[in-house]
């Protein structure tokens, strides 16, 4: 017997992890079962644990100057703002839990209904991608971590380095695992193609009242005697992707626009920066493997960014884009009796689009992320012109 396992079981890792860390109510085993009480202790942990970090990153900061920590002004900034884009992201997750919970569930019913039209279900593959990630980040905070102690042991010892290297640098080691939770997302968009896939079965190929569906990704084939239970179907499905997609938009918009504003408040600081180094020649300065980290460093921002507006982008392409395929059943004459629920569903689709804001201020997607460059330029340009004073000494 093959054991089947749901969408959060998959991403149980995932969960567990963000538990850990401060960002999550704890993942239950059984999704089904409703567990107040768990929730409850995990909000109190959560603020156990952020009022434990506040106070560490007070002390630390009283113990030393700011200018020895952070270097810079901008740093401080970015921080806190990266403290603000994480701890915001806890607690609305508090917020959004059964909401979150309700998504997963409709979820897992899409991929069951997917699976009797004959689509596999993909929740070992999520499995082994949520495991991937954790021991990536884990990875990745190790080395950067490294990287800072490092650094701070040529100015403190080595027991204050290693302090200040987990406490600053923790949000933002944090808030590079809640952007991998954007899997979710890129799942949906997969979701979407196949509803896309089964809708082409439609138009495609016609075999009188009875269609068998025989595309390599079905494992095992399957047949219907009503072509418009399986129309009906797929549209049912493609509207509760649709209201998935936006509810976890609502749910991480915030955050992302917070993680937005760092980084451009960082890249602008950190182009400025590197046009001095060059100019005034303080490149020499730098060692080989800190000109090395901090491209790093920089690529690792950009590429977030380009990821998760790549991702977004699409997703709302594949979700607009099904229209076109359902328009194409207005021209076979064996929905002729169903053209007018076909047109509606059209104009409701056309006049209500997805799309991924960030709280409603801009849209994300590769045209949000080249303006988001030009932003860096512009402003970068205007210090220049400005002669904007800033202390070269500062911290990656």
């Amino acid at each position: 017997m093959i054991m089947t396992i749901t969408i959060q079981q998959a991403l149980r890792p995932l969960f567990l992890t963000c538990f850990v860390i401060g960002l999550g109510a704890y993942p239950i085993k059984q999704p089904h079962l409703r567990i107040r009480w768990v929730t409850y202790l995990s909000i109190l942990y959560s603020l156990t644990f952020w009022s434990l970090y506040i106070y560490v990153l007070y002390y630390v900061t009283t113990v030393f100057t700011l200018q020895r920590i952070f270097f810079t002004v901008i740093n401080f900034i970015v921080l806190m703002i990266n403290i603000l884009a994480t701890i915001t992201s806890s607690f609305v997750g508090f917020y959004y839990h059964k909401k979150f919970e309700m998504c997963m569930i409709k979820l897992d019913a899409v991929d069951n209904t997917l699976e009797q039209l004959g689509t596999p279900k993909m929740d070992k593959q999520i499995f082994m991608w949520s495991k991937q990630i954790i021991i990536g980040w884990f990875i990745y905070v190790f080395l950067m971590n490294i990287y800072n102690v490092q650094y701070y042991a040529q100015y403190i010892s080595i027991f204050w380095a290693l302090v200040l290297s987990g406490i600053v640098h923790y949000s933002t080691h944090v808030n590079i695992l809640v952007d991998c939770l954007v899997v979710i997302l890129l799942y949906v968009g997969n979701r979407f193609d196949k509803v896309h896939e089964h809708i082409k079965c439609l138009v495609g190929k016609e075999l009188g009242m009875r269609y068998t569906w025989n595309r390599p990704i079905i494992a095992i084939n399957k047949s219907t005697n009503n072509y418009k239970q399986v129309f009906w179907t797929t549209m049912h499905l493609y509207l509760e992707l649709h209201r998935i997609a936006r509810e976890l938009n609502l749910m991480f918009g915030m955050k992302m626009t917070l993680q937005t504003a760092s980084y451009l408040l960082y890249l602008t600081a950190f182009c400025y920066h590197m046009f001095l180094f060059i100019k005034y020649e303080y490149r020499k300065d730098l060692s080989f493997f800190d000109w090395f980290m901090i491209c790093v460093w920089t690529s690792l921002f950009i590429i977030r960014l380009y990821i998760i507006n790549y991702i977004c982008d699409s997703v709302r392409y594949k979700a607009n884009g099904i229209n076109k395929t359902i328009d194409q059943l207005t021209h076979v004459m064996r929905y002729a009796d169903i053209w007018e629920e076909i047109c509606q569903f059209i104009l409701q689709a056309i006049h209500h689009p997805l799309k991924f804001t960030g709280m409603g201020l801009f849209e994300f997607g590769q045209k949000f992320f080249w303006k988001f460059c030009i932003t860096i330029a512009t402003f970068v340009m205007i210090m220049i012109q400005m002669k904007v004073p800033i202390n070269l000494t500062f911290d990656i």
